[in-house]
């Protein structure tokens, strides 16, 4: 668990249990970009409880004994089959939400260094997306509405 100022408090919750008031659990959301300024987005599988069939960046809650960046990696790999080297790897912003804090992280590759995935469980399909066609899944309901998502795009005019 984390205080609202993102520091180790030392406790522990089962995946599932409440939060006590205070307590923040960390999230990573990995933003995977081509050298054509398209983003990496998968489709979130049918027999997800929580919204399933929506496309969505990779990411997830860091696990007990993981930081940051090794939640980014584990995320990228149990999602996408994707082994990211952690030097491709830029945290670019951290944000506190109601009971999280969520580490953005963006990985950069080149598309002739590009190997279709292996998806995991979690996911159904992926695509590349330019900002204007996730912003067009977003007006839809087709793409998760991250509360930051503008802030990153114009971050990455």
């Amino acid at each position: 668990m984390l205080d609202e100022n993102g520091m180790k408090t030392g406790r522990r919750i089962v995946r599932g249990q409440g939060l006590r008031l205070g307590d923040f659990h960390l999230v990573v959301h990995v933003w995977i970009r081509n050298d054509e300024h398209e983003f990496l987005i998968q489709r979130r599988a049918a027999h997800l409880n929580w919204m399933p069939g929506i496309w969505a960046t990779t990411g997830g809650h860091v696990v007990a004994g993981e930081d940051s960046l090794t939640g980014a990696i584990r995320e990228t790999k149990e999602e996408l089959g994707i082994d990211v080297n952690p030097d491709r790897l830029d945290k670019i912003a951290r944000l506190r939400r109601i009971d999280s804090i969520v580490d953005l992280w963006l990985a950069e590759i080149r598309m002739d260094e590009w190997v279709v995935p292996c998806l995991g469980a979690e996911v159904s399909e992926v695509k590349w997306a330019s900002k204007s066609e996730i912003r067009e899944m977003v007006s839809y309901g087709q793409f998760y509405e991250y509360s930051y998502l503008e802030m990153l795009f114009r971050s990455w005019a």
